[in-house]
């Protein structure tokens, strides 16, 4: 086809394959993470809905924050740079879920840390995604790039939720912390393949390397 819906072509450009997959497997593990944190908090804690929607606000609130800040910070010196540090940090989010959240509630000494250090995972992760997906692409192209990473987001998403019920079972008001751990570990795995995935991202070249410099007058050409 001369105009095919979809050019698989695309992904001849390391930084589409390779943003493309930290994206699957980052949105595999946030989207775990939110599901599984709710039937937590509900089922182990015995939170009421309201009291569990307040507990998961302070990751949300740490993106809102830093996103922005991070968003400089990548224009500046490339989407990678926080790629590869913000997998790490989201994995230790989830090493912290793991190691710390019993059957007790304590908000402030297990959730709330783990939560923070997740929210600064996301924050350096998810916003630069879609603009490394698209680095190194011709600018007619540029929609069909953001196009396709948007759709790797929503199927890792639904993959995420999927394996977490997966993971669970049928979670009733006796489950305990220790049926969670299997969606932990998964947490950790998907932050640690994501800064693997991004190691590959080709760095950004500044913009002065692309601009051929002006011939000296009277050099010969």
């Amino acid at each position: 086809m001369p105009h095919p819906a979809l050019d698989l072509t695309i992904f001849a450009t390391p930084s589409v394959r390779w943003a493309n997959i930290a994206t699957a497997a980052f949105t595999i593990g946030f989207t775990a993470m939110f599901f599984a944190l709710v039937q937590f908090t509900l089922a182990v804690w015995q939170y009421g809905i309201v009291r569990a929607g307040m507990a998961m606000m302070p990751g949300p609130v740490v993106v809102m924050a830093l996103a922005p800040v991070f968003g400089r910070v990548a224009a500046r010196h490339g989407q990678r740079a926080l790629l590869v540090p913000g997998g790490l940090v989201y994995a230790a989010g989830g090493l912290l879920l793991l190691t710390g959240l019993g059957d007790r509630p304590a908000y402030l000494t297990e959730l709330l840390p783990a939560s923070l250090l997740s929210g600064l995972g996301v924050a350096l992760v998810l916003p630069q995604l879609t603009s490394a997906a698209v680095q190194g692409l011709p600018r007619d192209d540029f929609g069909a790039g953001a196009a396709v990473n948007q759709a790797i987001r929503q199927l890792g998403a639904t993959f995420g939720v999927a394996l977490t019920v997966a993971i669970l079972g049928t979670v009733t008001p006796t489950i305990t912390a220790g049926a969670f751990r299997g969606v932990w570990v998964m947490l950790v795995v998907c932050g640690v393949l994501t800064s693997a995935a991004a190691v590959a991202v080709p760095r950004r070249r500044p913009a002065l390397d692309t601009v051929a410099a002006p011939a000296a007058v009277g050099a010969q050409p």
